[in-house]
């Protein structure tokens, strides 16, 4: 599918989600998620403040670092309609993450162990009715392929605003090179975890569903932008109704 095409499918998905009752729903939700999410946020920001302080265990991430940003990361359909509402909001955001989409795309379908890695990492993520931990060795192994996140621009993130909570939530405290991926050093990572509460707030926020299904983060949005929230609601029904 060309951009011209992508553009032209996008502009008329993002016209039929801002008609009628479902526009006047969307926005509302999605001005509910941001709050919320801004409190993650915040409370994941206070969880980290002391350790820029500790020296042996100091943050060593730096604006413009992107060598964990060839992880694997998925995310609730309830998240990444936030996200394609930025999208929408932000033509050279959106831009971005079409070309972005393109290249982490073709990297991934010219390498035959890439392409494996991400169809077993999907496995995790098609189960929705039951929450499953990816197999470390897995994350490992799509790491070590160093596939740059479609959303990085220039070493940054394009989508910082509203990035998936696990991105925030994940820092190093050991050298940065220990974070390359062809690093012969295992790196220090930690990670906070949100509070259940707020964690909840957002479940509360739309059908459950929507919070429990997740996706690998470029394929759903994608997904989202091009074919609309509806079919993917269906498909999610679909689903869960398959499992039940």
């Amino acid at each position: 599918m060309s951009t011209s095409t992508d553009l032209a499918s996008i502009k008329e998905v993002q016209r039929k989600a801002r008609q009628g009752d479902f526009g006047v729903w969307r926005k509302d939700y999605t001005r509910q998620y941001r709050q919320v999410l801004e409190r993650i946020y915040e409370e994941i920001r206070e969880e980290i403040r002391p350790y820029l302080n500790i020296p042996e265990e100091s943050i060593t991430c730096l604006k413009g670092c992107p060598h964990c940003c060839a992880q694997f990361v998925s995310v609730p359909v309830s998240h990444a309609v936030l996200i394609t509402d930025y999208l929408y909001a932000s033509e050279k955001a959106m831009s971005h993450f079409l070309r972005g989409y393109d290249d982490w795309l073709r990297a991934v379908e010219d390498n035959p162990q890439a392409a494996a890695v991400l169809s077993s990492l999907e496995e995790y993520t098609a189960s929705a009715a039951a929450v499953k931990h990816y197999p470390q060795e897995l994350c490992a192994a799509y790491h070590a392929i160093d596939i740059p996140c479609a959303f990085l621009d220039r070493g940054q993130c394009s989508i910082h605003a509203v990035r998936p909570i696990v991105c925030a939530a994940y820092f190093s405290v050991s050298p940065p090179d220990y974070c390359r991926a062809d690093s012969d050093t295992l790196a220090s990572i930690l990670a906070i975890s949100p509070s259940q509460a707020n964690l909840r707030k957002l479940a509360e926020l739309t059908d459950p569903r929507l919070s429990l299904h997740q996706e690998s983060l470029p394929k759903l949005v994608y997904k989202l932008l091009t074919t609309g929230l509806p079919e993917v609601i269906l498909e999610v029904e679909r689903l869960f109704n398959s499992q039940g």
